[in-house]
């Protein structure tokens, strides 16, 4: 059965998510990569209206559910790759609120860093299949 442009459309809807694929090769990850391009994204709307602020900075708020409806990586994928940018110091984190919600951040230094390092070396900051003999 063949699915025309308008009911592919249809079922797509309006919202893409984009990932941008340097964040895949330098963090060895994909799930992390969506998840840290879609943080990019909630950041710079935080900035203009919808933020929080918290310690200075402005940060912005996902239940694991809302990361999972937008771009489709699991709760099991979302905390490890979470763990991961945040060990990077990429990905910042605060329970704040009431009732508490967890809040994010892109360090934008620590990101550049991240990516400067990999472009200077070509070596990953994780693994991926590719790299197992």
């Amino acid at each position: 059965m063949q699915v025309s442009n308008q009911t592919l459309q249809s079922i797509l809807g309006s919202k893409v998510v984009s990932f941008h694929a340097i964040f895949a090769k330098a963090l060895g990850s994909v799930p992390a990569a969506v998840i840290l391009s879609q943080a990019i994204f909630w950041q710079e709307k935080a900035a203009h209206k919808s933020g929080i602020e918290l310690d200075d900075e402005t940060y912005f708020s996902k239940t694991a559910d809302e990361w999972y409806d937008e771009t489709g990586v699991t709760e099991n994928q979302q905390l490890t790759a979470r763990s991961k940018l945040s060990a990077l110091g990429i990905l910042k984190e605060k329970r704040a609120g009431l009732p508490a919600k967890m809040h994010y951040r892109v360090d934008i230094d620590s990101l550049v860093a991240v990516i400067s390092g990999y472009l200077n070396t070509g070596k990953k900051t994780g693994t991926d299949s590719r790299d197992k003999k």
